[in-house]
């Protein structure tokens, strides 16, 4: 939760630090074909002509026996009807109904299993989605601290933001094969697999994405538009660290005005991209900063537009997007009060980058760890804790070539860390006792925002 971090200085840190996500599912979901539809079989002819050789042979036996003269028994007539009861056995189509209603109840169990299994897939592809883009009003307290700024230059999500939520397609699309001619198939059978694929081959609620980086311009245009831009501002400035996402602010709205308190408006330009936000009077000088990589124009009015090049977006009671082709719905667009914008742009003023200086300026151990005279050092104001923070048991052990510090986390892999366990091998001799020592060293030297030597002890064994 915003407000409850004790350490105001995140260093980056490698895009595999990161909290991991959930699973996204993989692969894809095969029905099985339709069973073939019963069809009447043609009636051998001699089961045409038996009936009526019985029914004739019938009718001569009563007539002979009626003009014989002779006392006809009433028992005599059994055998006559006994005849033509077996004609009308012979004549009466054969029962099929549960041979057919047995293939369709277990294709339907074949259908109902494979919704299942897709909508779990679906469950689980939108807490993926989710993960990546939350509900910006969520950000406050939901989503934890540990995410403040992680993403770096190098992230594959830096620079995506979420306008609101949509129906995507399933990751995991359900296969049919070709089932053939219709008229061949089942009908009940049929129509329940068409059914079941389209109620299952889209998604509801996942995040709808816009990569800023690859839009110079984009207009937020409808009454909603400054909902949806107060939502993109913040997922920015929450998401990214001022070295990947600068802010310009030349909106004149008020509910805007907190984006200034944000350290991404400090030095814009030295960010690897720079996002402006305008209004519709300010927009054409926004657009002529050769500064600018991403321009954010907002104005109530729907029927605004400002570039034919650019993203138009209209933000009403839906997200559309309009393009040549005309208006095309995304979904339901995102809205965060103006209150909560605020709350959270101020908690998000309290953290900054390292200084020179500082920890995860330099090189050097003491360099990482912001310690410039180790002479200078008092105990009284060292080890505040590190409790309840993403920097608890994470301390530099080296540099990258590119001179980034590489941090080691013994936290448990449940904790965002990578241990509590590991293995450094070496001869004697080699060395590997030194990350050892490094590391303790990092963890009793990490100045005022150290671990207190209550909180840790440590040990060796060899063998």
């Amino acid at each position: 939760m915003l407000g409850l971090d004790h350490n105001d200085v995140l260093a980056p840190l490698p895009p595999q630090a990161a909290d991991p996500a959930p699973d996204l599912p993989s692969g894809s979901l095969v029905a099985e074909g339709v069973p073939a539809a019963q069809k009447d079989q043609p009636q051998p002819l001699m089961k045409i002509v038996m009936p009526v050789v019985m029914l004739a042979a019938v009718g001569a036996m009563v007539a002979i026996m009626a003009l014989s003269g002779r006392g006809v028994s009433p028992m005599m007539m059994l055998f006559p009807l006994m005849m033509i009861f077996s004609v009308l056995m012979m004549v009466s189509p054969p029962e099929k109904a549960g041979d057919i209603d047995e293939n369709r109840r277990v294709y339907l169990r074949h259908l109902d299993a494979l919704t299942a299994r897709a909508r779990a897939n679906a469950r689980r592809q939108r807490a993926h989605a989710l993960h990546f883009h939350p509900d910006p009003a969520g950000l406050l307290a939901a989503v934890p601290t540990t995410r403040v700024w992680e993403r770096g230059v190098d992230s594959p999500h830096a620079g995506e933001v979420r306008l609101g939520v949509g129906s995507s397609a399933l990751c995991t699309p359900v296969e049919v094969a070709d089932p053939g001619s219709p008229e061949d198939l089942d009908p009940v059978c049929a129509v329940s697999l068409r059914r079941a694929v389209a109620a299952v081959s889209t998604v509801p609620g996942m995040p709808i994405v816009v990569q800023l980086a690859a839009f110079p311009t984009v207009t937020l245009a409808g009454p909603g538009a400054l909902g949806v831009a107060r939502a993109l501002v913040t997922q920015l400035a929450f998401f990214h660290g001022p070295e990947v996402i600068g802010l310009v602010n030349r909106h004149g709205d008020a509910s805007l005005g907190w984006v200034k308190w944000l350290p991404h408006t400090r030095n814009p330009a030295a960010a690897a991209l720079t996002v402006v936000l305008s209004d519709a009077p300010g927009a054409h000088s926004a657009l002529a900063d050769r500064s600018a990589d991403c321009v954010i124009v907002v104005d109530p009015d729907p029927d605004y537009f400002v570039d034919d090049d650019a993203l138009h977006l209209l933000c009403g009671a839906s997200l559309r997007a309009r393009t040549e082709a005309g208006e095309e719905l995304l979904g339901v667009p995102d809205d965060l009060d103006p209150r909560e914008a605020e709350l959270i742009a101020r908690h998000l003023a309290f953290y900054r980058r390292p200084a020179d200086g500082e920890a995860g300026a330099g090189t050097g151990l003491l360099d990482m760890l912001g310690i410039g005279d180790i002479d200078r050092l008092d105990p009284h104001t060292m080890w505040a804790g590190r409790e309840g923070t993403r920097q608890r048991l994470t301390v530099p052990v080296g540099a990258s070539p590119e001179g980034q510090p590489v941090y080691l986390n013994l936290k448990e892999a449940a904790h965002g860390g990578m241990g509590p366990h590991g293995l450094c091998i070496g001869a004697t001799g080699s060395g590997n006792t030194n990350p050892f020592l490094v590391y303790l060293s990092g963890v009793g030297l990490e100045g005022a925002t150290g671990h207190a030597p209550a909180a840790w002890h440590a040990g060796q064994k060899r063998r």
